[in-house]
């Protein structure tokens, strides 16, 4: 009976053992239901916190049995809760819910990448266990939150590029396992950097660039043996740069520029044999570049920029054999091009401007690398360009202003199709242009003036041009604008002041459609202004002073949409000015000084505040500021000086009787030396010696003629750059002579003065004022001109 008994017994006992561990499972069960319908619950929550206008986050909805599938989330390898949430680059807006701090077993978060605001939630470093936050890329506003000492195995922080503000908590130095630390990007982040970073003794990665810290870059960062990474540019770090950054042997890339750092760069960053980027330019260093940086021979960037350093690249830099970027621009650096420069097989990006560097320019430099930017500008180097400087085919920018360069443009520039950017201005280069040059098809921006080119100017062999600034003032380029100008379809600034251009000015201008800036003064364009120029062109502005144009003044000019500054100075033109002018809403500068307009100055506009020194020289021009105007019994305008009596008033005639009074007292006490004054000048114009040039053979232009020109009586008007007098020839040719001073005269003979002449005086049409001749002498010159 008790074996039965015995037997009975066992099954009972496994029975119930059997019912407890279904009775555990199903509470363990019920209570993993219940974490994940919390979690879910949680990130329901943080979701009606974001704006999600691309409806990232439509499957995140409560039917869904476990939030593991939902987007962005990842579940343990059990699916018991959520431990990673990635929601970065999804384009959210609003703000982060302080429910993201109750998903404890989080080790990875990220919100990088998006449009958050508002404050960085306080409790989210009570995730203990996490490995990575990133919410770069937003903008979060106030403090870092504290807490830092919660996270004892966070490895990457990165808040960067926000609107943080305070300064770096001091117990981060709590974090022994942290490998990146990233605040750079936070404008208004100030503060020292604090000594603590350096008790990091894994961080790989320290990057708190582009904020506002100030004080000393901290020597104990040298102790930070693992780092490979070190971002501190555009701060406000003051002092020196500490010797002990030598002392990071796994330094890939140092980065402290855009800071106030002064004194000399420490030699011991020749130790940093990993460096592959080194940039310390925009401080205050000064000295010279250390020789022991040449031991950097993994080196690639290389930027002493914008800083105070003195002396000669020392020729211990040819041992940086990577190197492909070269940069110590904006120094004081003397001494010639370096050879071991010029002969790099790597280097492709060469900025030198802004130096004291003289003698010339290594014939080699472009021969052994591809070079891209070259940027010699504002030196002292001379001789000629080197012709292999586009042999890679690389060539983009060339950049060679402000020198002494001699001799011809080289002809391989004609073939670089590389080339987008040309600045050759400030040198004393000659010889013509080629060709070539404007039919480069990426060639965008060339600068060539205040140079010695001559010859023509050829736009016959470009079919298409992406030229969209073209400078060529002052210098000696000559013949005329060939209508082949209609090429340069992408040409919005175009400049050729200042050379021997002459002929008309081509209609084919007003088919620039992209031209905002037209400047073609102080040439010796003639015939008329053409009427294109205001009907297809967006001209901002338009320069035609200093030329012979002739005939009136388009109309069309004044209806332009665009148009701020007119200058048609120093011309011929003729008629009154066009009523448009004063209508137009966007003129803001005018000046049409020294022609022959008449008739009375609009009212309105741009004229009813003009100064008057902006209208001088035109003597049949009246109204504002100038003669009285009077209209004739046909309607025209004439001569006011006629009518001047009519117009007296007593008031005028009592005032001109007390000056003539107080005249005559003076002139009695002072004809007397005048007599013998003006004997003297007399005998002095006499002895000057004078040639002269006739282009009629009807006009003679004798010694008794030129005199004639020079009496005080006959002027009719008076400018910056002389006197116009009218008077008769012998034979009683009616004639205007124009007193060219001695300062203009010589600018003029040093540009060929009698050449010039030659070509004007052969002009014949209806519309331009005859040139008749020439006189010169060794203090003046006289232009005779048809009245």
């Amino acid at each position: 009976m008790d074996a039965d008994c015995t037997t009975e017994r066992l099954p009972r006992a496994f029975v119930a053992t059997v019912w407890f561990f279904e009775l555990l499972q199903l509470c363990f069960l019920i209570m993993t239901a219940a974490s994940i319908d919390n979690e879910t619950q949680i990130l329901l929550s943080l979701k009606q916190s974001l704006i999600d206008p691309m409806n990232n986050l439509r499957n995140w909805r409560v039917e869904e049995s476990s939030p593991c599938n939902w987007t962005g989330v990842t579940c343990g390898n059990d699916s018991l809760s959520v431990v990673k949430l990635d929601l970065s680059s999804m384009n959210f807006s609003g703000s982060l819910s302080l429910h993201v701090a109750r998903l404890t077993n989080l080790n990875y978060i990220s919100f990088a990448q998006n449009s958050l605001s508002g404050e960085i939630p306080s409790n989210i470093f009570n995730i203990t266990g996490l490995l990575t936050i990133d919410l770069s890329d937003n903008y979060f506003t106030g403090e870092i939150p504290g807490g830092f000492a919660n996270l004892k195995e966070l490895q990457i922080l990165d808040f960067s590029n926000n609107n943080l503000i305070g300064g770096i908590p001091a117990d981060i130095s709590n974090q022994s396992a942290l490998l990146k630390f990233n605040l750079g990007g936070n404008n208004y982040l100030g503060g020292n950097i604090p000594s603590q970073l350096c008790t990091l003794p894994k961080l790989v990665n320290l990057t708190l660039s582009a904020s506002t810290l100030v004080g000393h870059i901290p020597e104990c960062l040298g102790n930070l043996s693992q780092l490979q990474w070190l971002y501190l540019g555009w701060n406000l770090l003051t002092g020196p740069i500490p010797a002990s950054l030598g002392n990071l042997q796994n330094m890939f890339w140092l980065d402290i520029q855009s800071n106030i750092l002064e004194g000399a760069i420490p030699q011991e960053l020749g130790k940093l044999t990993n460096l592959t980027n080194l940039y310390l330019s925009s401080n205050k260093l000064s000295g010279k570049i250390p020789a022991e940086l040449g031991k950097l021979f993994r080196l690639i960037e290389l930027d002493f920029g914008l800083n105070e350093l003195t002396g000669r690249i020392s020729d211990e830099l040819g041992g940086l054999i990577n190197l492909r970027m070269f940069r110590a621009y904006g120094n004081s650096l003397t001494g010639s091009f370096p050879l071991w420069l010029a002969n790099h097989p790597n280097v492709n990006h060469i900025s030198l401007f802004q130096n004291a560097m003289s003698g010339i320019i290594p014939e080699t430099l472009g021969r052994y690398a591809p070079l891209s930017l070259l940027d010699l500008s504002t030196n002292g180097f001379s001789g000629a360009i080197p012709r292999q400087l586009c042999h890679g085919g690389a060539l983009s920018k060339l950049i060679l202003f402000s020198n002494r360069l001699t001799g011809m443009l080289p002809e391989s520039l004609g073939m670089c199709q590389s080339l987008t950017r040309l600045r050759l201005e400030m040198n004393s280069l000659s010889g013509t242009i080629p060709q070539a040059l404007f039919a480069l098809p990426s060639l965008n921006y060339a600068t060539l003036s205040q140079n010695r080119f001559n010859g023509t100017l050829n736009f016959e062999t470009v079919k298409a041009s992406a030229l969209i600034v073209l400078h060529l003032w002052d210098n000696l380029v000559s013949g005329t604008l060939k209508p082949a100008l209609r090429s340069l379809q992408s040409l919005q600034i175009f400049s050729v002041s200042n050379n021997l251009l002459y002929g008309v000015i081509p209609q084919e201008l007003g088919k620039l459609s992209h031209l905002f800036s037209l400047d073609l003064s102080r040439n010796a364009f003639s015939d008329r202004i053409p009427p294109g120029l205001s009907i297809y062109t967006q001209l901002i502005n338009l320069n035609l002073s200093s030329n012979l144009l002739s005939g009136s003044i388009p109309s069309g000019l004044g209806v332009m949409v665009s148009l701020k500054t007119l200058d048609l100075s120093k011309n011929l033109l003729q008629g009154s000015i066009p009523t448009q002018l004063a209508s137009s809403s966007t003129l803001e500068s005018i000046d049409l000084s020294y022609n022959n307009l008449s008739g009375p100055v609009p009212q309105s506009g741009i004229f009813l505040h003009l100064n008057v020194s902006f209208l001088r020289g035109n003597p049949s021009l009246c109204g504002k500021g100038l003669k009285v105007c009077i209209a004739s019994d046909d309607g025209s305008w004439g001569n006011t000086s006629k009518h001047s009596d009519k117009l007296a008033t007593p008031w005028a005639a009592a005032g001109s009787a007390i000056f003539a009074t107080l005249f005559l007292i003076v002139c009695c006490s002072y004809c007397y030396h005048k007599k013998y004054i003006g004997k003297i000048r007399h005998e002095q114009h006499c002895e000057d010696s004078w040639d002269s040039i006739s282009f009629q053979q009807k006009v003679h232009l004798d010694s008794e003629n030129i005199q004639s020109f020079l009496d005080e009586n006959d002027v009719i008007g008076k400018g910056i750059s002389g006197t116009v007098y009218r008077c008769a020839l012998k034979d009683g040719v009616r004639v205007a002579v124009k007193r060219i001073r001695k300062n203009e005269r010589e600018q003029i003979a040093d540009r060929g003065f009698i050449a010039e002449m030659e070509i004007l005086g052969t002009l014949r049409h209806r519309n331009i004022v005859q040139l008749l001749g020439c006189c010169f002498s060794e203090k003046e010159s006289l232009l005779v001109i048809h009245a």
